[in-house]
């Protein structure tokens, strides 16, 4: 299981609060603290489809992937509080709070530096929603290539940047976008990106180790100019855009051996080395002999919600640190916000959960209800960032399987045949999916509705001792929610009515192995017949032995 519970303290999915735990054990120290201080939590990937319809939503790291971090953006903006607890690399989030330098190394303007290198065409610059934007008005070469320079006045060095940023936008479909740096020699390294939002602007952000052509001999501490464009059909006419092309730079760092929030300073174990932030709303910082050095925890109000942001991967890289500091870490981020206590009792448990089994096969009517989803196999669902806010999924099929998945809160969900999947914002259908190939899916915490069969494999009804390790096939209208399918699916919230049948270890196999009962049938026969035989036999053997004896008896009474 990816989540390891060390204290006891699982999730429960009406949590007002949402953990995206990546599979990964780098990020279970964030996961750990929550279940240690007995706060009540919800989990799910962060790369499934899910509702993130949360008033506080709780993220171990910050995200390079910039979906996820539009997503969340858009949260916020809704209202939610976002917690970046950071104990990775700095994000999208930390730009988006300017904790790291950034620079404009090729304005749009002045447009003087800018020509047109591959292909024909003109540069100019407008302006939109009172920004500036290039535009590039052109015609591709014979190979389809329309392309533009930027070249510096003087050699730049790269050694420092973390990555380059810009948007882009055109109004017709292009094969893809590309951007390629230059040194003094012309020695090149170059990344092809693919854009399919045609019409609207894409963001784009690229880490220089992330480029996936470069020359042997390319020297990235003298870089003399900066090429952008577009592979599209040959010798066409085409009109795209782009923002300044920005670099986020490397921070340096410092050494730190306290934290201090408000009046309150804990000493650290060790010297640990600290990335230098800029932060004008910082809470707590990281501090060398009680001097502020950098910030620990960042505020910001953004829409109707807010963004908290802690630098912990300082703390969290270092063992020994962490184990103590995380916990007294949270602490201070319940003075900011409000975290709820774990608040499921023995009791409530103990009425709602029903049973375990290793298996669920179901057929008939089977609807599967969920908030979160994520395809394995047999189809690929992509949905807009405005869709994210509080969507459900309904998958209805006539044939389901649900295994464990060892995957934290998701189940092993199959379907063998067609199968049509809705999804709802809120109760209004966003759209309608008819699936036709077999599909395998991780399902968070699936509410099962069955009007039909379903068989229980290995089941350990609690409530019912006669029932234990066997398989219960249900006919009739049957409903229950899974929730913890590790080694085994945890079922809750059962309801049944119609017909039910408990079979024992030999009729399970008679019945999956019908093959294997007339074996055993023959098996049985032959023994009794053998068996008959014997028996035969010493009778035989025994009438033989008394009509020998008797007639040793005549011929002795005639001498």
């Amino acid at each position: 299981m990816i989540y390891k519970i060390h204290y006891s303290v699982p999730p429960t999915a009406d949590s007002k609060v949402l953990l995206l735990i990546p599979k990964s054990v780098l990020y279970s120290s964030v996961l750990d603290a929550f279940a240690k201080m007995n706060m009540s939590y919800d989990v799910a990937l962060p790369d499934a489809l899910t509702s993130l319809h949360y008033p506080i939503i709780v993220l171990p790291y910050d995200p390079l992937d910039i979906e996820l971090s539009q997503k969340l953006t858009r949260a916020i903006d809704e209202g939610a509080t976002l917690i970046i607890f950071n104990v990775d690399k700095l994000g999208n989030f930390a730009e988006m709070l300017n904790l790291l330098r950034k620079d404009k190394i090729a304005p749009v303007e002045p447009v003087t530096p800018w020509i047109v290198s591959i292909g024909e065409g003109q540069v100019n610059t407008i302006t939109r929603d009172e920004q500036t934007i290039m535009n590039i008005k052109g015609k591709t070469d014979a190979k389809g290539w329309l392309r533009v320079d930027y070249r510096f006045q003087n050699p730049w060095d790269s050694e420092e940047v973390e990555a380059l940023t810009f948007r882009f936008k055109s109004d017709r479909p292009v094969d893809s976008v590309r951007l390629a740096l230059f040194d003094v020699n012309n020695n090149y390294c170059a990344c092809t990106l693919q854009y399919a939002s045609v019409g609207t602007w894409q963001d784009f952000k690229l880490n220089l180790d992330a480029f996936t052509e470069t020359s042997p001999s390319m020297n990235f501490s003298s870089i003399i100019k900066i090429r952008i464009g577009i592979n599209a059909e040959t010798n066409s006419l085409y009109d795209f855009y782009f923002s300044d092309i920005e670099a986020i730079f490397k921070p340096h760092n410092t050494s730190a051996n306290s934290i201090a929030y408000e009046q309150q300073t804990l000493a650290l174990q060790s010297t640990v080395s600290v990335p230098i932030l800029n932060a004008n709303n910082a809470t707590a910082f990281y501090m060398f002999d009680n001097v502020k050095v950098s910030p620990l925890i960042i505020q910001e109000n953004y829409g109707a919600g807010r963004l908290i942001y802690i630098n912990a991967f300082p703390l969290v890289d270092n063992k020994e640190i962490s184990l103590k500091i995380l916990s007294e870490i949270f602490t201070w981020i319940q003075n900011i916000v409000e975290l709820p206590s774990f608040n499921l009792t023995r009791d409530n448990i103990d009425q709602r959960f029903e049973m375990y089994t290793k298996k669920v096969a179901t057929r008939g009517s089977v609807s599967v209800e969920s908030n979160s989803i994520i395809f394995i196999s047999g189809y690929e669902l992509k949905l807009q960032v405005q869709d994210y806010s509080n969507i459900h999924f309904s998958i209805k099929a006539t044939s389901i399987e649900i295994t464990p998945s060892t995957t934290g809160t998701y189940a092993h969900v199959s379907a063998h045949g067609p199968f049509e999947l809705y999804i709802f914002d809120n109760e209004k259908l966003l759209s309608k999916h008819y699936v036709t190939n077999k599909s395998t899916l991780l399902v968070k915490d699936p509410r099962i509705t069955v009007h039909g069969e379903t068989r229980l494999e290995e089941a350990f009804w609690r409530k019912e001792a006669g029932h234990w390790g066997r398989t219960l096939i249900f006919n009739g209208d049957i409903a229950f929610t899974i929730y913890y399918p590790d080694v085994y699916l945890f079922i809750f919230d059962f309801e049944h009515k119609g017909s039910f049948q408990s079979l024992t270890s030999y009729l399970d196999f008679a019945t999956l192995y019908p093959q294997l009962e007339q074996s055993t049938t023959t098996l049985y026969l032959s023994i009794i017949v053998l068996i008959v035989i014997v028996t035969l036999e010493k009778l035989e053997k025994a009438k033989l032995k008394r009509n020998f004896s008797n007639q040793q008896k005549n011929e002795n009474s005639n001498h």
